[in-house]
């Protein structure tokens, strides 16, 4: 599973996280930091949407979605940011 966030450049306090899962699944949320929030609406999670592979109506979205995780991964390496609690 791969499972990254990069906060927002405006509030440092929120993040994006996308998720691809051992099935394939994409899912995206905006929430609170720290970066373990979890995926469901239930922790105060801003906003959460979850691209199926199996019959998705989105093909060019989830790849480009896992193009943007490749990215946070290079900005992960590159610019780390501070886990606030």
């Amino acid at each position: 599973m791969r499972d990254h966030s990069r906060p927002s450049d405006m509030d440092p306090g929120l993040v994006l996280r996308i998720q691809e899962r051992e099935d394939g699944d994409v899912v995206v949320a905006i929430g609170p930091s720290p970066r373990g929030i979890a995926l469901t609406a239930e922790d105060g999670t801003a906003a959460v949407c979850e691209f199926s592979v199996s019959g998705t109506l989105s093909p060019r979205t989830v790849k480009a979605l896992r193009a943007v995780i490749d990215a946070m991964e290079a900005d992960a390496m590159e610019r780390p940011f501070p886990l606030r609690g």
